[in-house]
């Protein structure tokens, strides 16, 4: 996989799936975009990659970390059929809020597209916190992801 940058704001709509709040530009905060329970991004087929993540945790509870984590799955043909696989069970994150937070993992190697799907252990509500009326349902905040190429020994 060549350099991909992929910058909230600027050119994610091609790789977004399901599960993605609109984009927010708030002062002196990166522009980002809120995750729901889980959300996914679409990313093509390619060599191994280092994944970075810039990410932040909500403020419902900022005494706890927050945790999740990052689901790769790809889909497959085999003798005509379509298969669907993930490539683990998982791959653990934890955020403390108020903290911007960069997080990486290895995206391995396939020859079909590849779907990399944040899940969150625990959601939130705007309006639980302020008096806005903000009924959404809110995961993580994530302001870019980029993958640069990895030649290094996969786990």
């Amino acid at each position: 996989m060549a350099l991909l940058s992929i910058v909230m704001g600027c050119n994610e709509a091609e790789f977004l799936g399901e599960g993605w709040l609109e984009r927010e530009a708030p002062p002196q905060s990166p522009v980002y975009r809120a995750t729901g329970e889980r959300a996914s991004l679409n990313l093509s087929a390619g060599e191994a990659a280092r994944v970075s993540i810039l990410m932040r945790a909500h403020p419902a509870r900022p005494d706890i970390p927050f945790t999740g984590q990052f689901v790769i799955s790809y889909k497959e043909k085999a003798n005509g059929v379509a298969l669907s696989g993930e490539h683990n069970k998982g791959i653990p994150f934890e955020l403390r809020f108020p903290e911007w937070c960069l997080r990486e993992f290895i995206l391995p190697e396939s020859a079909v597209p590849r779907r990399l799907t944040i899940i969150c252990d625990r959601t939130w509500r705007p309006s639980d916190l302020f008096a806005n009326h903000d009924p959404r349902i809110l995961g993580v905040l994530v302001a870019s992801v980029s993958c640069q190429p990895f030649a290094g020994q996969q786990d």
